[in-house]
């Protein structure tokens, strides 16, 4: 899915030492990756990685809303779909968690879960 961010190295020159910019910050449309960072290149030739913290399920659930509104039907069932189970999945972990189950019991349990998915 590509979403827009900043060039960090524009957003320094252009703000400085304070917090107000001294123009129009500037958007680039960039892609996120599934480690939650987005990569992009500004006109200047700069190579930036801003990291984007957001869910996996809240970002699948926003591209299936993209998706939806441009028009293609398919793919956005299918990211819903994959959004509901990545919610799951966060909602498992976190209740594990809270439950003090060790990591090492979780993910093996994991694995044969989400084989069957």
């Amino acid at each position: 899915m590509r979403l827009p961010a900043p060039c960090g190295i524009c957003f320094k020159e252009q703000t400085g030492d304070s917090k107000d910019p001294k123009g129009p910050i500037v958007f680039l449309p960039g892609r996120v990756s599934d480690h939650g960072y987005v990569r992009l290149k500004c006109s200047k030739g700069h190579d930036s990685v801003v990291l984007f913290d957001e869910r996996k399920h809240d970002l699948l659930f926003r591209s299936a809303c993209h998706a939806l509104i441009a028009g293609y039907d398919r793919e956005a069932v299918s990211s819903f779909a994959a959004a509901l189970e990545r919610t799951y999945e966060f909602f498992v972990r976190v209740t594990a968690r809270f439950l003090k189950i060790p990591d090492e019991t979780f993910e093996r349990i994991w694995k044969i879960m989400a084989k069957q998915s």
